[in-house]
């Protein structure tokens, strides 16, 4: 189970700045980590520990499922303030998603969570 920090209102607000209004984010110090299974080009599913998964088929149809996802660039600019943890966020149109992409997936990490 992670463990989530508790943020200041000031925190909060920096967390928050430039979001959309339906963003809601919160901030965790374990970072995700993953299992998949399955080949590269006919099928692969990969499960995070944080509620998310992604699921490729024949390289190109990608579909994402989950409640929370781990967001990279407010990682990023979260962590360039000072601050320590992961970022996740929550938002409601981020809960399922599909995509078709022309390039073979890349191995996961928690930056890039989907394999792409």
């Amino acid at each position: 189970m992670a463990t989530h920090i508790l943020l200041t209102e000031a925190q909060n607000q920096r967390l928050h700045a430039g979001a959309r209004p339906d963003e809601k984010f919160y901030v965790q110090v374990e970072q995700p980590t993953c299992s998949a299974f399955g080949t590269d080009f006919i099928f692969r599913v990969v499960s995070w520990d944080i509620d998310f998964k992604s699921f490729i088929f024949l390289w190109f149809f990608r579909m994402y499922i989950g409640n929370e996802k781990c967001d990279a660039s407010r990682t990023f600019m979260w962590n360039g303030m000072g601050n320590p943890g992961y970022v996740i966020t929550t938002t409601p149109k981020e809960k399922f998603s599909f995509r078709v992409r022309y390039k073979k997936p890349d191995r996961e990490v928690w930056t890039n969570m989907g394999g792409i």
